[in-house]
C-alpha cells in the first residue's frame, strides 16, 4: 500500500510539472517577431496564434491586442476583430484615427458596432 501511494504521488508530481511552463523562459520578442513575420507573409491565422500566445504572457499590451484585431479583421472574423479592438482601446491603444481608416478593418468598417466602438473611443481620447 505504501509503495502504491509513493508511486501515485510521483506520477501526480510528474504530470503537474509537465503541464507547468516557466514563464521566464518565454521570449516575447521572438513571439512578436514570429507574429509580425506571419502577418507580413499574409498568414493571418498563424499570426493570430502567435499574438494570442504573446498575450497569454502580456494580456495588457494594447498594441498586441490591436495587431490581433487586425488579423481577425483580415480573416473576416468580425466579432473577434471588434472584441480585440475593444481590448486594445481598453489597454492603452489610442490611435483612433489609424484604427478608423486601417484597411485591415475594411470588412467591418461599415458595420454599426465598429462605428460605435470607434466613436465611443474618439470621445474617450478627445483632447478638451
Amino acid at each position: 500500500m505504501k509503495l502504491f501511494f509513493i508511486i501515485a504521488v510521483i506520477l501526480i508530481c510528474f504530470s503537474l510539472s509537465a503541464e507547468c511552463v516557466d514563464f521566464t523562459l518565454v521570449n516575447l520578442d521572438s513571439l512578436y517577431k514570429a507574429a509580425w513575420n506571419a502577418y507580413q507573409q499574409k498568414d493571418y491565422e498563424q499570426a493570430a496564434q502567435f499574438y494570442l500566445e504573446f498575450m497569454q504572457h502580456d494580456v495588457k499590451n494594447g498594441d498586441m491586442c490591436y495587431n490581433l484585431a487586425c488579423c481577425y479583421g483580415l480573416l473576416g472574423k468580425d466579432s473577434l476583430a471588434v472584441k480585440y479592438l475593444d481590448y486594445a482601446f481598453l489597454n492603452g491603444f489610442d490611435d483612433i484615427d489609424h484604427a478608423s481608416t486601417d484597411p485591415d478593418f475594411d470588412s467591418i468598417r461599415e458595420k454599426e458596432y465598429f462605428s460605435r466602438l470607434i466613436n465611443s473611443n474618439k470621445r474617450k481620447y478627445a483632447v478638451p
